[in-house]
């Protein structure tokens, strides 16, 4: 299975931070192979945070 990740990562003031990353999953899903279609899982993932 591939699903390779993109993401950026903004540093504001003392540690505080925000994050968005993409997920792009390049399998299919499905058990039984057809020209029917295909399931994959793409995701987007948000953030904020702290670092101390």
């Amino acid at each position: 299975m591939i699903s390779p990740y993109f993401g950026a990562e903004y540093i504001f003031y003392k540690g505080i931070f925000i994050d968005a990353r993409f997920n792009l999953n390049t399998s299919n899903f499905l058990k039984e192979s057809n020209d029917e279609g295909s399931l994959k899982n793409n995701f987007v993932l948000l953030g904020v945070g702290y670092r101390f």
